[in-house]
Order: C-alpha cells, then sequence, then structure tokens
C-alpha cells in the first residue's frame, strides 16, 4: 500500500524535469509527517546518565559503503518488516524533529528502506532542510 510519502515522491520522481516546487512539496510533508525511528535500548546506567531535561535517543545506525545511515520509517509495519523480528524499540517524531536531532551529526538518512519507494536524503539535502527549518523558525 502506497503512503503519502510514497505518492508524494512518486510524483516528484515521475516529473520529467527537475521541479522545485514538486520537491519543496515533497520535503514540506515529509518535515511535517510522523516517522519511526529505530533506537537501541538503553540500560539503568545509560538512563541514569542523562539529565531529565535532555532526550535520550540512541537510533540505530547502519553504514554502507562508508556511509552512516539513520533509518526513518513512515509506519509501523515498514519499520517491523525491516527488523524482521530484532527487538528494536522506536520513537516516534516528526521529520523537522528527526532534520533537527540528527541532521548536524553528519549521518545520512534513508525513508522506508526496503520499500519499493525508499528515499535516501543526502548531506547536501540534509543541510538544505536544516537551513529552511532554521530560517522558517526565524520568520
Amino acid at each position: 500500500m502506497l503512503s503519502v510519502l510514497d505518492q508524494a515522491y512518486i510524483g516528484v520522481l515521475a516529473s520529467e524535469e527537475p521541479d522545485e516546487e514538486l520537491e519543496l512539496d515533497y520535503y514540506d510533508l515529509f518535515l511535517n509527517s510522523v516517522l519511526y525511528v529505530p533506537t537501541h535500548k538503553m540500560n539503568e546506567e545509560e538512563r541514569a546518565s542523562v539529565s531529565e531535561d535532555d532526550i535520550a535517543i540512541v537510533p540505530v545506525i547502519v553504514e554502507d559503503e562508508g556511509r552512516q545511515y539513520i533509518m526513518l520509517f513512515d509506519s509501523k509495519e515498514r519499520l517491523k518488516e525491516w527488523t524482521d523480528g530484532e527487538a528494536f524499540e522506536a520513537v516516534e517524531m516528526r521529520g523537522c524533529d528527526a532534520i533537527n536531532i540528527f541532521g548536524a551529526e553528519n549521518y545520512h538518512m534513508m525513508l522506508n528502506v526496503m520499500s519499493e519507494h525508499q528515499k535516501e536524503f543526502s548531506l547536501e539535502e540534509i543541510q538544505f532542510l536544516l537551513s529552511n527549518i532554521r530560517e522558517e523558525k526565524k520568520a
């Protein structure tokens, strides 16, 4: 079943020439969508080292061809399919929060890996999204 993000991404890819408006609409949808980020379970000692004001998220990082990826999924079903029964926790957050939290760490991001419409976010795209999120907050 196609998600709203899948449909928007298909529209971007189907455009014969680069269409900035379609791309910006896709990014806006991504930034405002609820995503699931697989995380490692923290033991008691790790949890105790985090102050009450901090949010402790230890994302699963996948390395491929020298790149480190944060995995993002637009549904619990896709996350479950990717984990193939492995015990991972997951946090739910909007795309803009994922970009703000992980974007400055030089991680690539992969949305819906293993699906027909997976999307890799390059470091350049992530920096573009970061700068636009910050500019929107200033306005």
